[in-house]
């Protein structure tokens, strides 16, 4: 069962009967009647400009992504605010991905989730009673935990919270969980009218999930806890079936902008061109932006705010259940006021586009080896003869009589500090990741 279904009976809602109210929903702290039409209009207003604030993170998740698939020859462009692709200098560049994120990273999440997770009570003192209460409270965490699926939640919040820096659980109480304990009769409305048909009730029980960063809004990207938002805005891409499994209403439809992994050929050299997957923004059909919105308590608000509203249509306007945000924030690395935390990759990126310049340097070199030129005189060989095969291993090049013949061009010995400039960024990146050779190994 869904947070938003959760909330809907906690409330006392018909899950089929979304409150969908024309008229006044109540007053404001000045005394003024609030209509769906202005509520929506504020969350909408507080939603746009908590994007525009957030849109700079955003291109570094993005650019983050990016690195992890392997497309590393992309960087932010701040003038237009997009992830673009920086062209080659020469046609005949190697440019090839020599990924050392991606097994830093494995490597880093498969530490992480090899540590154990548990949820203990302490006691408030050291009488014997307390001490007891704390122990069947942490037998019954340790349940919950393994009811829940929690170490696979988790494993999920550790690769999204090692890419983005954050990750983000939502929690709630779920009235369709735990056991069943009676019956109810509830009014379905369907295609053919009004039907009457009984439901189970449940005793309740807690659930939780996982929301990405891209989902998440704060009032300010600058306020480093949840609980110094004013406000917090979810915005979900669901598709029009599950919003109305979800709440019973039909909405329109549409093609909405969402990202996904996509193919992309922009590498390789030397007359060929590789494909790597990259993070692209992509439509996903008949689709639909679903948007909840928190209020924490305040003076004119003492139990909080909450709206849940798609499109035109009103889902829940309320109090914010519990006073409390629902919300809990994982960070792989805490930056001091700012809402999201600070993923490993950012400082890679630098290292890794080096490492890449270097590995491709080297590889310019082997083929400038392998496809060796020839020093001539003018006049002295037929040019076209020699672009054709002139340099194939085993090839017969002529050239006219009474001139000296071609030579081969001498190379020069690839420098040492070429070979120890790829060992120490090899090195730097593991010290940066936090991981030692032997854990990759």
């Amino acid at each position: 069962m869904s947070f938003f279904d959760g909330i809907k009976n906690v409330l006392g809602l018909a899950r089929d009967e979304p409150e969908v109210e024309e008229k006044g929903l109540g007053v404001d702290a000045e005394g003024q009647t609030i209509y769906k039409e202005t509520l929506i209009a504020m969350v909408e207003d507080k939603l746009k400009e908590a994007k525009k604030e957030r849109h700079p993170w955003e291109l570094q998740w993005q650019l983050n992504s990016n690195f992890l698939c392997g497309n590393q020859f992309v960087d932010i462009n701040v003038g237009s605010g997009t992830i673009e692709e920086y062209p080659k200098a020469h046609d005949y560049e190697e440019r090839e991905v020599y990924n050392q994120i991606e097994p830093l990273m494995e490597t880093r999440i498969a530490n992480l989730e090899l540590i154990t997770y548990l949820m203990v009570v302490k006691p408030a003192t050291d009488e014997l009673s307390d001490i007891r209460k704390a122990k069947v409270a942490s037998a019954l965490l340790k349940h919950y935990q393994v009811s829940t699926g929690f170490t696979n939640k988790m494993h999920s919040a550790i690769s999204l919270m090692e890419l983005c820096g954050t990750a983000f659980y939502l929690n709630w109480w779920d009235t369709a969980g735990g056991y069943a304990i009676g019956k109810q009769t509830i009014t379905r409305i369907g295609d053919e009218g009004e039907e009457i048909v009984e439901a189970p009730v449940y005793s309740g029980d807690l659930d939780y999930g996982i929301i990405t960063p891209y989902e998440v809004y704060p009032e300010s990207c600058y306020k480093e806890n949840i609980e110094d938002q004013r406000h917090i805005i979810l915005e979900q891409v669901l598709s029009v079936d599950e919003i109305y499994d979800r709440f019973g209403i039909k909405v329109e439809g549409a093609e909405v902008n969402t990202f996904s992994v996509c193919p992309r050929p922009n590498l390789g050299g030397y007359g060929y061109e590789a494909t790597v997957m990259s993070i692209d923004s992509v439509s996903s059909p008949n689709s639909a932006y679903l948007i909840t919105y928190f209020e924490k308590p305040s003076r004119d608000y003492p139990s909080g705010r909450m709206v849940v509203y798609c499109q035109d249509k009103l889902i829940y306007y309320g109090v914010l259940p519990g006073g409390k945000y629902p919300l809990v924030a994982m960070k792989s690395k805490i930056v001091s006021g700012r809402f999201f935390g600070r993923s490993v990759i950012e400082s890679l990126i630098p290292l890794q586009r080096k490492y890449n310049g270097v590995k491709n340097r080297i590889m310019n070199y082997i083929h400038t080896i392998t496809t060796n030129g020839y020093i001539a005189v003018e006049g002295s060989i037929d040019m076209d003869e020699y672009e054709e095969n002139g340099s194939a291993p085993g090839s017969i090049m002529t050239y006219r009589q009474g001139y000296t013949p071609p030579v081969p061009k001498s190379n020069v010995p690839l420098p040492s500090t070429v070979h120890d400039t790829y060992q120490d960024l090899r090195t730097e990146m593991e010290y940066v990741a936090g991981v030692s050779q032997l854990m990759v190994s």
